[in-house]
């Protein structure tokens, strides 16, 4: 995992097998997050911590269902 940006946002970017189930069921391994990236490392970097329990697989595709 790793704290990326594209199109202007802060996005995470999973690789290895969980970049590859997001790929498949999301269309993209990358995950926009709501901060501009003009908002500093340091703070994107907290909003992750404090919420990277909504970016999991498990709380996207319970009990392992995809679109």
């Amino acid at each position: 995992m790793e704290l990326v940006v594209q199109n202007g946002l802060w996005c995470v970017a999973f690789y290895g097998d969980i970049g590859q189930r997001f790929k498949e069921n999301l269309g993209s391994n990358v995950v926009p997050l709501p901060l501009e990236s003009s908002v500093p490392r340091t703070e994107a970097l907290t909003h992750l911590e404090k919420h990277i329990h909504t970016l999991s697989l498990d709380n996207l595709f319970p009990g392992g269902n995809s679109a």
